[in-house]
């Protein structure tokens, strides 16, 4: 059996019954459970040996779920801002707060023309 927590372990599901599994020395069951956005699911284990013993739980296992993008944010310099020279500084906040950013995923483009054309990717 199985019971989830979408929470931190604040709350938790009923135990679950799972289907499929059959006795034996080991097992290695499986069951498909609704989580949540985030890093607050848990799953934890119920189970007997076959003449009875237990039940034992196991441990609390997290379970990360990141279905999101990345975001982007404070972008600089601002639109607005005049740059006195033709090296200008660029920057920008990037965020994903469930699983991180992968620094070495980072590349940008540039567009001299207002937005008409932009340069190649570099995986392009």
């Amino acid at each position: 059996m199985n019971s989830y927590s979408t929470d931190n372990g604040s709350t938790w599901s009923d135990w679950n019954q799972i289907a499929g599994a059959e006795s034996n020395t080991t097992v290695n069951p499986f069951d498909v459970i609704p989580l949540e956005e985030g890093t607050g699911n848990l799953v934890r284990w119920q189970a007997e040996d076959l003449i009875g013993n237990g039940p034992s739980i196991s441990d609390e296992y997290r379970i990360l779920v990141d279905t999101k993008n990345v975001t982007f944010s404070d972008a600089k310099p601002l639109a607005s801002d005049l740059s006195t020279t033709e090296n200008v500084e660029l920057g920008i906040t990037i965020s994903d707060t469930t699983s991180g950013v992968n620094a070495s995923s980072l590349v940008y483009s540039i567009s001299f023309d207002n937005g008409s054309i932009w340069g190649d990717w570099p995986w392009s």
